[in-house]
């Protein structure tokens, strides 16, 4: 009778253990998610100090509830070269990973915000277009995001950019002698930046930075004085 009662509680832990197995085998852990649904803002710019030119890159409809992100770029090395990323919103725990191989590179980007600043303006990040009149792809993907209750937030759809040196106006796709007239109109303060691709503009010289030269070396080019 002992060994009957002993041979009954072996089954009993046995069977316990395999259900809680199986129940333990078939559950995925879920994480709480918020209803929010941000937008990327990505503006073509100069920085604050207007020591180059490039893309300020943030997050709207966020009701600033926005604790944590990781933000991945993706682009060609042989066409794009991205100088330091710039700490645009007092970021804590900033990291700058850079990937990828010879050819195709991935920056990995990611910051814990604290503050109440907008997000709008999370990060800055200089370009230079080194193709010289092809047409480029830059990619800018919103990994995770958390709010400030650690819950993930839904990320954004990847946004795709596409430069091509020299071609400043943005009226056409064409680089002709109309974009040596925007530059020089948006240089004396009579045509808007929305007009204007200024990192195509910025990219004709290898300083990536706003001024006359640049108009002065696509004029050149395009009357074939310089290659």
């Amino acid at each position: 009778m002992k060994k009957v009662i002993i041979f009954s509680k072996f089954m009993l832990t046995l069977i316990i253990t395999f259900i809680l197995t199986f129940l333990l085998s078939n559950t995925q852990l879920t994480y709480a998610s918020t209803d929010m649904q941000p937008n990327p803002t990505i503006y073509i710019e100069q920085d604050n100090n207007k020591n180059g030119v490039g893309l300020h890159i943030g997050l709207d409809n966020i009701d600033n509830e926005l604790s944590y992100f990781e933000i991945k770029l993706r682009y060609f090395s042989t066409e794009i070269e991205i100088l330091d990323i710039i700490n645009e919103s007092n970021l804590k725990e900033f990291v700058v990973f850079r990937g990828g191989n010879n050819d195709y590179k991935e920056v990995f980007i990611s910051g814990l915000k604290e503050n109440e600043d907008s997000t709008n303006k999370l990060i800055f990040v200089p370009i230079k277009i080194t193709s010289s009149s092809s047409k480029v792809k830059f990619e800018v993907n919103f990994l995770n995001l958390e709010d400030k209750n650690s819950n993930s937030i839904a990320s954004p759809e990847s946004e795709i950019l596409y430069f091509q040196n020299g071609k400043i106006s943005n009226l056409d796709s064409i680089i002709d002698i109309s974009d040596t007239v925007s530059g020089l109109q948006y240089l004396a303060g009579v045509k808007n930046k929305k007009d204007i691709n200024l990192i195509n503009m910025a990219s004709i010289l290898p300083d990536n930075k706003l001024n006359v030269k640049d108009v002065i070396v696509l004029m050149q080019k395009l009357n074939g004085l310089r290659d």
